[in-house]
């Protein structure tokens, strides 16, 4: 887990790891960012910019050779980030959900 801390405390972070039955399957190095989080006074500030090259600082020197991330389609800023930074998608899908009533205990 990266952690991005400023004057006023915690901005952000980003929780990454190893995705071992890939990597494994295709016997390379593959990374894949789980989370990425900032507090919401920081966005657009770099915060999200600077946990992502960091983690591009260790792909680097840990010799992974894939990063994978995945975002929601709705979240036009990350995806925007994310190909600024020089990833690319390669798939997308839905989630559905439906809310089932509940009796009250």
């Amino acid at each position: 887990v990266l952690i991005a801390e400023g004057k006023d405390g915690i901005q952000g972070f980003l929780s990454y790891s190893l995705n071992s039955a890939l990597s494994d399957s295709l016997g390379i190095r593959i990374m894949t960012i789980i989370l990425l989080a900032t507090h919401e006074g920081t966005r657009n500030k770099g915060v999200a910019k600077a946990m992502i090259e960091e983690a591009m600082n260790i792909v680097r020197k840990e010799s992974y050779k894939v990063v994978l991330v995945g975002t929601q389609l709705r979240n036009s800023h990350a995806t925007r980030l994310y190909e600024i930074l020089g990833f690319r998608m390669v798939d997308s899908s839905y989630t559905l959900r439906k809310l089932l009533k509940t009796e009250p205990i």
